[in-house]
């Protein structure tokens, strides 16, 4: 039977009573449309009555429900009893039963007579299959639409679910708002997925009680999970649902990757997130949380408030751009919103305990900046590792530090690690001015940037002495690899360049070379993996040491070509360039158009053959102490004792010079070799050009020689000269004769006098008292032979128009006297002057006494004289033979 009512229809136009009524009523497919509210004073039903209904297959349509209802199954005891006060209906043995809900119980419903609804007493239990079905019975005309919205999407699936509802009070004042009734949806929920928010993870597996009381939601999970990890308690409360808003507290005991990855997949990834997720935090923690989050549809979501503590017990926090970590830490964290702050953890960093302290900047702000302060202490060696550079073996110690890491709220800026310390307790082991003692204090500043968005930085500041900016990266192998940089000494600022490589510039007070190129080389071989290309050199060296000589106020340039490096040089005294290649057993080649070096500038104490490279020289103009030398080229090879000189060339406008050499060291035991030859057509100007004497204009001639010493090239002695070389000069002449002989001979001043107190002065060839005009000679020759501090005369032959002079014996070098033979046999029918003595040395001293001897006793006797000169250079004795 199909049965319809419409309960709008007033019962009062029936005057009389109708009796009471008993039995069973069955309605099937009953399809009935009821308004939200009952009108009229009666009914259309007797007065009192007693009935067992059922139900079936029907459906209910209210617009107090989004939807019909579908009754499978409505079973009741029904009974009615009509008096003044109103209609008393009791409800027993209820059940109800559609696809998803059943419930069973009794109830009351009293509909007095004044009133448009009842008042209601009913006590179910019930059972729902899947909570995402709940929406089906939330009573959407009495809650707003924001808290049917978050209801609909909240609940996601569940195990059946069971509990009770009770509804109590006046229809009309529901939801009871002023505690005129009670309603109470009471249940024990199972495995309920819920979506609170979908910028949130969900709460999976829960496991509790689900209340609803008047218009209050609260959910209290005695089981749960997020991100499959265990939660510890979680409750979701939504106090008023008419203007909801859903405050959350829960705790989760769980590891720190489950914690943070809860905060990335949340609003707070941003913000608490981000910071965190820099350090990379890992091991156990304790996460609680608390939130408050508005519903309704005119409040943005930014207004939700979140703060939550974070307790650690034995984490580590692992930086993912560097290898920074910070082990067993220990304390409380808390945060609102973006707001983070820690009063004291406790750690380890470095294997050494640390302090560490959060705050941030501008909590509540976009651009909020998280403060890390990091007190401790560290060894080098711990210090390498986590930031992937390498000190050792030139930076060895401990220090204290004062650590500052900034975490900023905007993913667009870059965060920072600050470094600073006095390093005190630090030994740098670098050459001067660079080098460091253990006790003394230099300000060490190292700042490291890292994300948004850009590769790496570094800076380093060391006590204002080198200056560097470095960008980096970490290679697969978690090495480090610097794409770009700036490196300047002195206290200019650095700062990295968009082109990659490394540029190095500034001023150095000192840059000992043989002493750095050790360093270097060593570093060459601990940085191999460091993958940096020097792109540029610019340096300003107050005092430079190479190649054995010291330069003041160098500018030294140096840029990579050609597998190897064009490095140049200008100074007052130096302008021209060296390229050093890359092959260590290359030559290197050096183009120069002036070179001036003194016996000042000399620094050779460290100097080893062993350690020269291959070298060709060429050089306009070589000044050595003051000695001009033009056109020198020099060519050296190394060899395993030491280097050989393949060729010394020097094309000078008076002389030239071809000669080869080599340089020994076994043991310590050093020696030198020289052999070759000069050539001059000017041997007077030579003299004069090489500060020996002024004493001799004109002159052609040669000198071979073969010298050797025990000890470096720049270290020969008269004392411990070895070796042979031959004179051979022409057409030359004396000048500054004495004023002695001038009176005496009154001819054309024949012959040269020498006293016998100016023997030691002709040694160093020194010429002062001779005329200014002199007197020539045709040919001069001779051989010397230098061994055990002797120079050996042999055959040592003036020939001169006026005269010939012949001389052997030994000029004691080291014991400064004489034991010489000589003759002399004047020409006097000749027109021209007689040479009168040996340009140099003791041997000019002697000719000139014998000729002052000859003279003063008979000018124009023709017979050969021999005089045997004995004795020390200051008091020689002579013997006329």
């Amino acid at each position: 039977a199909i049965f319809k009512a419409d309960l709008k229809l007033r019962g009062d136009f029936l005057k009389n009573s109708i009796p009471p009524f008993a039995g069973d009523v069955v309605i099937d497919n009953w399809q009935p449309e009821f308004d939200l509210k009952f009108s009229g004073g009666g009914f259309f039903m007797p007065s009192s009555g007693n009935v067992n209904l059922l139900v079936r297959n029907s459906n209910v349509t209210t617009k107090f429900f989004r939807q019909s209802m579908p009754i499978k199954n409505i079973e009741s005891k029904i009974v009615w009893q009509r008096d003044d006060i109103g209609w008393k209906v009791n409800i027993s043995k209820l059940e109800f039963k559609d696809d998803w809900l059943t419930f069973y119980g009794d109830g009351q419903l009293l509909f007095p007579v004044k009133s448009q609804m009842p008042v209601v007493d009913i006590q179910l239990g019930l059972k729902l299959s899947n909570l995402a079905k709940a929406k089906l019975y939330y009573p959407i005309t009495v809650l707003p639409h924001s808290a049917t919205a978050w209801l609909d999407k909240a609940f996601i699936s569940s195990k059946p679910i069971y509990g009770k509802m009770i509804l109590q009070g006046p229809l009309d004042k529901f939801p009871f708002d002023n505690n005129e009734g009670r309603f109470l949806v009471d249940t024990n929920i199972r495995d309920v997925h819920l979506n609170y928010d979908p910028d949130w993870p969900h709460i999976e597996n829960i496991t509790g009680k689900m209340v609803f009381s008047n218009r209050s939601l609260t959910i209290s999970a005695n089981s749960a999970k997020i991100l499959h990890a265990p939660v510890k308690s979680i409750k979701t409360t939504i106090p008023d649902l008419e203007m909801p808003i859903l405050h959350v507290i829960g705790a989760i005991d769980t590891d720190s990757s489950v914690g943070l990855k809860f905060l990335n997949l949340s609003p707070l990834k941003n913000t608490v997130g981000r910071k965190l997720q820099a350090i990379n935090l890992i091991g156990p923690m304790k996460f609680g949380l608390e939130m408050d989050m508005p519903l309704s549809d005119d409040v943005p979501k930014k207004d939700t408030d979140v703060e939550g503590d974070i307790e650690l017990y034995n984490n580590n926090v692992h930086s993912n751009s560097w290898n920074f970590s910070i082990n067993n830490l220990q304390g409380n964290m808390h945060f609102n919103n973006g707001n983070l702050v820690a009063k004291e953890i406790r750690g380890k960093a470095f294997n050494r305990p640390i302090k560490l302290a959060i705050h941030t900047l501008n909590p509540n702000t976009d651009n909020n900046i998280t403060h890390v302060n990091i007190l401790g202490n560290a060894e080098v060696g711990e210090f390498e590792q986590a930031f992937s550079v390498k000190l050792h073996p030139y930076v060895f110690g401990n220090f204290n530090y004062h650590a500052l890491l900034q975490l900023h709220s905007s993913s667009s800026v870059q965060n920072t690690f600050k470094l600073n310390s006095d390093l005190v307790g630090v030994e740098v082991n670098l050459p001067e001015p660079f080098a460091k003692k253990a006790a003394s204090a230099y300000k060490f500043n190292l700042i490291g940037y890292f994300g948004g968005n850009k590769l790496p930085q570094v800076t380093i500041n060391y006590n204002d002495q080198i200056n560097a900016a470095l960008m980096i990266k970490k290679t697969d192998n978690n090495s480090l690899q610097v794409l770009a940089g700036d490196i300047k000494f002195g206290t200019g600022h650095a700062s990295v360049s968009a082109n990659s490589g490394l540029i190095i510039s500034g001023n150095i007070a000192k840059l000992d070379w043989p002493v750095w190129k050790d360093y270097l080389t060593k570093a060459k071989a601990n940085f191999a993996t460091i993958g940096l290309v020097i792109r540029q050199i610019s340096l300003n060296v107050a005092e430079l040491n190479v190649l054995g000589q010291i330069f003041k106020h160098t500018v030294l340039k140096a840029q990579p070509k050609n597998s190897g490096w064009d490095v140049a040089f200008l100074t007052p005294n130096i302008d021209g360039k060296l390229f050093f290649p890359s092959d260590d057993k290359a030559v290197i080649q050096g183009v120069f158009k002036k070179l001036f070096i003194s016996k000042e500038q000399q620094n050779l104490t460290t100097l080893k053959p062993q350690s020269l490279l291959p070298m060709h020289f060429k050089i306009d103009t070589l000044n050595y102490n003051g000695k001009n030398f033009n056109q020198v080229e020099f060519i050296t090879e190394h060899q395993t004792n030491g280097v050989k000189i393949n060729k010394i060339t020097v094309s000078d406008s008076k002389f030239s010079v071809d000669a080869s050499g080599d340089w020994v060291d076994v043991g310590n035991n050093r020696s030198s070799v020289f052999r070759g030859k000069i050539n001059s057509d000017d041997v007077g100007g030579l003299l004069k050009q090489w500060e020996l004497t002024d004493n001799v204009t004109g002159g052609k001639g040669s000198a071979t020689f073969v010298l050797r010493w025990p000890n470096s090239p720049y270290k020969p002695t008269l004392q411990t000269v070895s070796g042979t070389f031959s004179i051979q000069v022409k057409d030359g002449r004396i000048i500054h004769l004495s004023k002695q002989a001038e009176s005496k001979l009154g001819f054309g001043r024949i012959l040269s006098l020498f006293s016998l107190q100016s023997l030691p002065q002709r040694l160093t060839l020194d010429f002062s008292d001779l005329t200014k005009k002199g007197f020539g000679f045709n040919t001069m020759s001779g051989d010397f032979e230098l061994s055990g501090g002797n120079a050996l005369v042999r055959k040592i032959t003036i020939d001169g128009p006026s005269a010939l002079v012949k001389a052997n014996g030994r000029i004691g070098l080291k014991t400064q006297d004489y034991d010489i033979m000589l003759s002399a046999t004047p020409k006097i029918t000749s027109s021209i002057p007689v040479a009168a003595a040996i340009i140099g040395g003791p041997v000019a001293g002697v000719i000139s006494f014998i000729a002052d001897r000859m003279i003063s006793t008979a000018i124009k006797k023709t017979t050969k004289a021999t005089y045997h000169i004995t004795g020390s250079w200051d008091a020689p004795s002579v013997d006329k033979g």
